[in-house]
C-alpha cells in the first residue's frame, strides 16, 4: 500500500493484467492529507514480523460496492462520505474519469463535468469542505490526452485548473484549500510535472536536477518526496523544507553504490513525524549469468541518520501503511511498496495492533483474482475502506470497495 506511492499508467494488452508500478497512493482520512501514506503515530514494538504473523480469523473486509471500471484512488472527507475514483475505457484508446461515492446511507454512481477527458489518477481532502481529485491517468500506457485538478462542490466536482500540456499524474499532497501540490512522472507516458496551488492560483514548479513522484508530508514545511534523476531512476529523496524542494544524498549514501551492474530505486515513502521517515524500494544485483535480480529494502530516516532495516523489524512494513486511526497500521506487506504488487487469488493485507503484525485474507470474488490499489480510514470510527481491481483474463474493467468494520 501507500502515498502510496505511485501509480504508472496501466498496459492493457487482450487479457487485462494491470501493470502498476510503485507505490500506492494513500490518504489517512484526517488532517492534511497526501497521497502517499500519512502517519499518525509511530509503531509500537513487535515481537514477531509480518511474515511470520498468524492469521487474523476475527477481522475480515467485505465487498460493499461494485463497479465497471478500474478504481485507483479513494478518498474519505467525512465519516458518512467516500469517493473511490478511476477510469473507464472512453474513444478510441483514451479514459475517462469513473467513480463511486457513500453518502452515508448508500453507493452511486459519481458524474463528472463533459470537460474532463482523462481518468483520475489521485485524490485527497483536508475535510468535508476541501476535497480535491487531479485528473491524469491512462488505461493503456499512452499519453494522457487531459490532465486537471477538480474539486468538491457540495456533491459536484468542478474543473479548478487544466494542466497544459497534459500528462500522467501520479501523486498529489493537499495541505489546505489554498496549499497543494501535484506530482506527474511516468515512465511509460510523459507527466504532468510539478504544480502547486499558492493562494487560489496553481503554477509549474521547478525542481532542478530532479522529478517528483510523490510526496508524504509532515506538514506544509516538512514534506518528504521521491524523486528521479536525470537520467530517469526513481533514487531520490526529496525535501521541501516551506522554500525549496533539495535532494538528500545522505539518503543514496545509505544504500551500495550503483554501478553497471548494480542500481536501485525507491518506491513509497511514509513521513510519519518530523525527522521520521521511511522508505521501500529495491535493489537490481547482477549475477553471473548477467540477469538483474531485485531484492526489497526498507531504510529509516531517524536522529538525523538514514538506517537499513531488517525484516524482522516491526517497522519493516510502514513505508506502504497507512493509519488505522487508533495507534495501529495497514499495510500490503509484499505488495506495491517495493514494486512488486500482483494480482492474487488469495490477497490479504497486514494489519499491526498492539504491538504484532496479522495476516488478513481478503475473499476475492469466485474466478476472479484481486489486486488492492488503496486504502483509508473511515474518520471517527474503527472502520476502514479500501479499492481493489478483478481480472479474470478477459478485457474487461472490474474494481470493488471494500469495508472493514462497520460504517458509520
Amino acid at each position: 500500500m501507500g502515498g502510496h506511492e505511485y501509480r504508472h499508467p496501466r498496459v492493457l494488452p487482450v487479457t487485462v493484467t494491470a501493470v502498476t508500478i510503485g507505490g500506492l497512493c494513500l490518504v489517512a482520512g484526517a488532517g492534511p492529507v497526501s497521497a502517499s501514506p500519512v502517519a499518525v503515530s509511530p509503531v509500537a514494538a513487535s515481537r514477531a514480523a509480518a511474515s511470520t504473523a498468524a492469521t487474523a480469523g476475527s477481522a475480515h473486509w467485505r465487498i460493499v460496492a461494485r463497479t465497471n471500471s478500474a478504481l485507483t484512488t479513494i478518498v474519505t472527507p467525512a465519516a458518512g462520505s467516500a469517493w473511490a475514483l478511476g477510469e473507464k475505457v472512453g474513444s478510441g484508446s483514451g479514459s475517462l474519469p469513473a467513480g463511486v461515492r457513500w453518502n452515508g446511507r448508500r453507493w452511486s454512481p459519481v458524474t463528472f463535468p463533459n470537460a474532463v477527458k482523462g481518468g483520475i489518477g489521485c485524490a485527497a481532502s483536508t475535510s468535508a469542505s476541501d476535497v480535491w481529485a487531479f485528473a491524469g491517468s491512462s488505461l493503456f500506457g499512452n499519453f494522457a490526452s487531459y490532465a486537471g485538478a477538480l474539486r468538491l462542490s457540495g456533491t459536484k466536482w468542478v474543473v479548478k485548473k487544466t494542466f497544459v500540456p497534459a500528462g500522467i499524474v501520479s501523486g498529489c499532497t493537499v495541505l489546505s484549500s489554498t496549499n497543494a501540490w501535484v506530482f506527474g512522472l511516468a515512465h511509460v507516458a510523459p507527466g504532468v510535472g510539478t504544480w502547486r496551488l499558492k493562494g487560489n492560483t496553481w503554477r509549474s514548479a521547478k525542481t532542478g536536477t530532479f522529478a517528483l513522484i510523490s510526496a508524504s508530508e509532515v506538514s506544509a514545511r516538512d514534506i518528504w518526496a521521491m524523486a528521479a534523476d536525470r537520467l530517469g531512476s526513481d533514487d531520490v529523496i526529496a525535501h521541501w523544507n516551506g522554500r525549496s524542494w533539495r535532494s538528500d544524498p545522505a539518503f543514496a549514501a545509505a544504500l551500495p553504490a550503483q554501478s553497471a551492474t548494480l542500481n536501485w530505486g525507491v518506491s513509497a515513502i511514509n513521513a510519519v513525524g518530523a525527522g521520521n521517515v521511511w522508505v521501500a524500494g529495491q535493489i537490481s544485483r547482477e549475477n553471473s549469468h548477467g540477469t538483474f535480480v531485485a531484492s526489497r529494502f526498507v531504510l529509516h530516516l531517524a536522529k538525523g541518520k538514514w538506517r537499513k532495516v531488517a525484516r524482522t523489524n516491526p517497522g519493516y512494513y510502514l513505508p506502504g501503511a497507512v493509519s488505522d486511526g487508533h495507534g495501529g497500521w495497514w499495510s500490503q506487506g509484499t505488495g506495491f511498496e517495493f514494486g512488486f504488487g500482483t494480482p492474487s487469488a488469495k490477497p490479504h493485507l497486514l494489519h499491526e495492533s498492539g504491538g504484532h503484525w496479522s495476516r488478513v485474507t481478503i475473499a476475492a470474488p469466485k474466478g476472479y483474482k484481486m489486486q488492492i490499489m488503496d486504502a483509508v480510514r473511515v474518520p471517527h470510527s474503527r472502520a476502514m475502506l479500501a479499492i481493489a481491481e478483478l481480472y479474470n483474463g478477459t478485457p474487461t474493467l472490474r474494481s470493488v470497495v471494500l469495508a472493514h468494520g462497520k460504517l458509520p
